[in-house]
């Protein structure tokens, strides 16, 4: 499993998620549903879904809908 974040280039907001599959799968399926270019900016390889759940809650101040959060300098 790996801890991903994802950037829409167009909004600067990142999505951090978990997935089973390779990240740049991941990437690829979340491209199709959204018209800005998405780049895949880190991976934590060895993450879950514990590390993702933290993270959400680290960056909780950043935190716009869903997974995605507000590019900042502690994100």
């Amino acid at each position: 499993m790996s801890v991903y974040f994802i950037q829409n280039t167009a909004s600067k907001n990142i999505k951090i998620g978990v997935t089973k599959k390779n990240p740049l799968a991941r990437l690829s399926a979340l491209q199709v549903a959204c018209d800005a270019e998405l780049v895949l900016v880190a991976v934590k390889w060895d993450g879950d879904k514990r590390l993702e759940r933290s993270l959400h809650l680290k960056f909780y101040e950043e935190h716009v809908r869903g997974e995605w959060f507000r590019a900042s300098p502690l994100l």
